[in-house]
């Protein structure tokens, strides 16, 4: 059981094939956006959408957006700067894999992002005065996906001009929690990204070692500074050919 759960953390799983007996090696590989763009023509913008609904999942074709799944616990968190957040408590989802909203004022909103010059999805956090972009972010891909790549931004306060706010001095300056997801609600892959001095950036992710798609949902979740969001979502539920 122990050796199981760090394979999971760990990025991969081991996944036994019952007709050949022998065990396949799955696992969730981060590479860069460029790659995933060059066999995904499929993307998601935000700039000519109207705003989420302030209490529901925000629903477009192959995908819906939340602020969690369901099963998993939010809770408030203070960053360095002493900005709320909302952080898992409970990571582990119900079975099957199903978004769920956050309530009104809570949930997601369509707003500039400082990174990218284009309308981004923000996910909302628990305080009203600081809210845009420190809430967690659930994606529901429906059927799974075999690629994701999207954009975001990890900078502390740079883009806010903040940097040199004594309060900051010699703390952390943000990170990027995200968690894969299959179908049934098993934990597949947990990447960190760490905060980044020139704010954007791109980041992908396909999965290896199994014909099938199997990336039904992933969550983010951030301590970052400045807060985040995503632009241009990328992702594609066909596999033609097991991927290594």
């Amino acid at each position: 059981m122990h050796y199981a759960l760090r394979m999971v953390v760990s990025l991969a799983c081991l996944g036994f094939s019952a007709d050949n007996g022998r065990a396949d090696v799955f696992s969730i590989k981060e590479v860069t956006y460029a790659e995933i763009a060059e066999f995904v023509d499929r993307v998601i913008t935000f700039d000519e959408m109207g705003q989420p609904p302030p209490d529901a999942l925000l629903y477009l074709e192959g995908v819906s957006f939340g602020e969690r799944f369901r099963g998993q616990l939010v809770v408030a968190k203070q960053d360095d700067a002493l900005v709320w957040h909302e952080v898992l408590q409970e990571k582990t989802p119900y079975s099957p894999l199903e978004a769920a909203p956050g309530p009104r004022g809570q949930n997601l909103r369509i707003a500039p992002d400082g990174h990218w010059g284009s309308l981004a999805l923000h996910p909302l956090g628990p305080v009203a005065a600081h809210s845009l972009g420190t809430g967690t972010l659930a994606i529901r891909f429906d059927p799974p996906a075999c690629y994701v790549a999207f954009r975001s931004g990890i900078d502390g306060m740079s883009r806010l001009g903040w940097v040199n706010n004594t309060i900051l001095r010699g703390k952390s300056e943000g990170s990027l929690s995200i968690l894969f997801y299959n179908e049934g609600g098993d934990l597949l892959a947990n990447f960190m990204r760490s905060y980044n001095p020139e704010g954007p950036i791109e980041v992908g992710y396909l999965q290896s070692g199994q014909a099938d798609a199997q990336i039904a949902g992933i969550l983010l979740q951030n301590l970052d500074l400045g807060g985040i969001a995503i632009d241009d979502l990328r992702f594609d539920p066909e596999c033609p050919y097991k991927l290594y």
